[in-house]
Parts: structure tokens; sequence; C-alpha cells
């Protein structure tokens, strides 16, 4: 029967030599373990990189997202009871509560702050833009099974798990209550708490020097 793999798709996720990954869900037959899957994807990879003959690395630390990763994330959801109209709904997340607006949140900015500065351009929006924090719950409103039963599966195999997330750090610690198996891990970065986001190649100096991760030997 097919059950949830793993898959590997090059890529960077920050700056310097090492090579590193991406995790991605995938329905498809698998056989053996997880950890053996994730080395053998990391061998092939390094033989696609690397000449002939250079050590391959064994993988020992798996870095996770969270935020459409391990739970899901939809901003929408709570406008679309409290905005029913769909254009302006999409105006209303586009131009003023905005993923950019947002995001400044999961660098570092208090709420309060946020609220004031978007209720001063629009204040006939103060109960929708207010609404944002106070809803923010049901942006998050379920866990993603196939990964999390990922990141156990990872854990049990005796790999070193940690977390490395855009968020802010209130929202955090809420989804943490929520969702229990946030806290499973070895540790997390949370971008709201060291005030710096990703892709910043400081954020990943920061989640590796903080873990002591050996970066060749790093899954992301």
């Amino acid at each position: 029967p097919s059950r949830v793999g793993i898959e590997r798709i090059p890529g960077g996720i920050g700056s310097g030599s090492a090579n590193r990954s991406l995790v991605v869900i995938t329905k498809r037959p698998s056989t053996g373990s997880l950890a053996d899957r994730v080395q053998k994807g990391h061998r092939t990879r390094h033989s696609q990189c690397h000449p002939k003959g250079q050590t391959v690395t064994p993988i020992k630390h798996v870095v996770f997202d969270i935020g459409r990763v391990l739970i899901t994330w939809d901003p929408d959801a709570p406008y679309r009871r409290l905005i029913p109209d769909d254009a302006e709904r999409t105006h209303f997340l586009a131009n003023i509560c905005s993923s950019a607006w947002n995001l400044e949140q999961d660098r570092g900015r208090p709420w309060a702050e946020a609220e004031a500065l978007l209720i001063a351009d629009h204040p006939n929006h103060e109960a929708n833009i207010r609404a944002y924090r106070k809803h923010w719950r049901e942006m998050v409103a379920s866990d993603i099974p196939e990964t999390v039963a990922i990141m156990r599966e990872v854990m049990a195999s005796g790999m070193d798990v940690t977390l490395l997330t855009n968020f802010a750090a209130d929202t955090f610690r809420e989804a943490q209550v929520m969702y229990p198996f946030l806290t499973e891990t070895r540790g997390v970065t949370v971008s709201g708490e060291v005030k710096v986001l990703k892709p910043d190649p400081q954020i990943y100096r920061i989640h590796t020097e903080g873990f002591s991760l050996d970066p060749p030997a790093t899954l992301f």
C-alpha cells in the first residue's frame, strides 16, 4: 500500500557551502524506514552534486518549518465570515491586513503598534483590523497529520529534530498550546523572538549556532 514518503528537492536554506534540501510530503509506495530513505536521498543528491570519491556526510539533523507544513495557515478563514463579499475580502487582505503587514509581526512588531498604524490610515476598518489578531486561531484551525507523522517518525529514528519558523512570538506560544507536538522537538527558532525573518541568512546562522547543528549533516 501507499504511504507518506519524502522527496528531497535541491535548494539552499541560507548562505554558505553546505548543500541542503527541502522535505516535502508525497503519496507514493515506499519501503524501509524513513531514516533510511533520508540517508539514501542524501547520498543520491550528493552523488549528483559532488565529484566521485568525496565523502558523504550522513544526515544527523532535520529542521522542520511550521506554517503550511505542520499546521494549516489560512488568513482568509475568519474573514470569510466577517467579510462575506469575495471582492471586498480580497481587497482588505491584499491592501489593508496584507501579508506584508503581518510579516512585520513575524519580525517582532507588537500587535498594538501594528493595529494602530492601520487604524490611523483606515479608521472605517477598525473592527476588521482588530479581528486579525482576535480571530487568529481560526487561521491555524488544524494540524497537517501526514507531516506531523513524518516529524515523529524522524524523531523516533534517533535523528535530531528542531523547528524554524516565521511566526509572531505571542501567537506561536498559543500555537504550542493548541498543538502540543510543537513542543516535542529539541527546540525552535521563532522569527518574532530573534527579530529576523526567513529567508535572511542570519536566521539560519542563529538556528545552526543556537542548536549546534552541523550544516553538511542538516536537512531542512
